[in-house]
């Protein structure tokens, strides 16, 4: 594949990776000094979150509904 493709497939994730850092860093912030909740739990139950999404997206990608 030519650089240029691959760049321009990786270019249209690039929004979404940038909104959903930012949607992450606020959700640490606001869990953590309005709600009270340790810093180190928050950030725990992101880190269980992304993993269990790393495994079930590739899953999903896998399954195809039958015709």
């Amino acid at each position: 594949m030519h650089m240029k493709t691959r760049l321009s497939f990786g270019s249209a994730g690039m929004a979404e990776g940038i909104i959903d850092c930012g949607l992450t860093y606020f959700v640490l912030i606001y869990y953590s000094q309005v709600l009270g909740l340790s810093a180190t739990l928050t950030s725990f139950a992101i880190a269980v979150g992304l993993a269990i999404d790393a495994v079930s997206d590739p899953l999903m990608g896998m399954y195809r509904i039958p015709v």
